[in-house]
């Protein structure tokens, strides 16, 4: 028999294996021998089995060939013994070494997980700390910026208001100041009018000889000099009166004027400062937004250690269960993961405890049928 090691022509010692297969087959040429006369006295029996004689004909070939397999089979255990018992001592020699550096790599994997979890659950707080603290930034400038927009609006209220009262005032003493000025032109023209007046009584009494009559006149024109100057007072009294008003007017006008800029510009100047804070929040979110996102990543990604000699760790999640309650288990989920040789070792197991007795036995899903079979003793 040729080596499946080597081609035609090698001069190569035969293997181990050929060997072997060599010895078994010259100790066990009387089994190999009565293995090919039951094999064939097995093949020349008819399929269907007709008379009493052919019945005892097979049973007494199912004997024969029952003993020669588990001859066989005892022989194979014999041979197989002293090769397991190598087996047993390389296992003994090597197994506990597997066994001591498995549960050595085991304790260091708890330590590194341990570590890794240390340092994964820190810069899970850390990160959750910043989301909060970012989170308060946030909401802390929102309202500072609804705050200033409310300030931004009241400003701009009181300043209208402020403006309008400011012009109404100045449209009052303009107005004021317009009829002073009307009082001032009506007080000079009577003035003017009793000065004229009195120039002519004293005219006419100069021309008087009657003497009563010129002290009359001259009483007269006292009189009317008197009220001339008391005119041209208040004539002088209502030009100051006017100008006071036109310059309160003027005043007014320019503080309205100026309360009217002010009114725009401060507003204005605070509005730079309103989108700053808005700015500032969209900024404290999306950091909130990261910190999170941080927070929650993969373990793997928060705690990753890299050995001096190309080695690597990290943590890996990964799931893993128990069966608590079998009457609770959700059999349409869990049924398709279950293989199909599972499921007959489980059949075979109920049809043992269920199938007894004449009556047949019901399983859904499940084909059951009694099968006769020859039993030869």
């Amino acid at each position: 028999m040729e080596s499946p090691l080597f081609g035609v022509g090698h001069n190569q010692p035969p293997a181990s294996v050929e060997i072997l297969r060599e010895n078994l087959q010259e100790k066990n040429e009387p089994l190999l021998s009565r293995y090919k006369d039951l094999v064939a006295a097995a093949d020349q029996t008819p399929v269907k089995c007709e008379d009493e004689e052919l019945a005892k004909t097979i049973t007494e070939r199912i004997k024969l060939i029952r003993t020669c397999a588990n001859n066989a089979d005892a022989i194979r255990t014999a041979e197989k013994e002293p090769f397991m018992t190598l087996e047993r001592a390389v296992d003994g020699f090597f197994q506990p070494i597997i066994k001591t550096l498995q549960e050595k790599k085991q304790r260091l994997e708890r330590t590194l997980g341990d570590y890794h979890e240390k340092i994964a659950a820190e810069k899970r707080r850390l990160a959750e700390e910043e989301a909060r603290k970012a989170r308060e930034e946030a909401a802390r400038k929102a309202r500072e910026a609804q705050e200033l927009e409310a300030a931004v609006k009241a400003a701009r209220e009181a300043e209208e208001k402020r403006r309008r009262e400011a012009a109404e005032k100045a449209e009052r003493e303009r107005l004021e100041a317009e009829a002073a000025e009307r009082r001032r032109k009506e007080a000079a023209e009577t003035a003017a009018r009793q000065a004229r007046e009195a120039e002519e009584a004293a005219k006419r009494a100069a021309e008087e000889e009657n003497t009563k009559k010129r002290k009359a006149a001259e009483a007269e024109a006292k009189r009317k000099r008197e009220e001339a100057e008391k005119s041209e007072r208040e004539r002088i009294a209502a030009e100051e009166e006017a100008k006071r008003k036109k310059d309160e007017a003027t005043a007014s006008q320019q503080e309205s004027t100026r309360l009217e800029s002010k009114a725009v510009e401060e507003p204005d100047n605070m509005a730079p400062l309103v989108n700053t804070l808005l700015d500032e929040v969209a900024a404290a979110e999306k950091r909130a937004t990261n910190a999170t996102r941080q927070a929650e990543a993969n373990p793997g990604k928060l705690s990753v250690t890299h050995g001096n000699y190309g080695s690597r760790s990290s943590l890996r999640q990964k799931w893993k269960g128990k069966i608590i309650d079998r009457e609770a288990i959700d059999w349409a989920a869990i049924g398709p993961h279950i293989s199909d040789q599972a499921l007959q070792v489980a059949l075979n197991s109920w049809i043992e405890v269920n199938a007894k007795g004449e009556g047949t036995p019901q399983l859904a899903g499940c084909e059951l049928w009694r099968e006769n079979v020859a039993q030869v003793r």
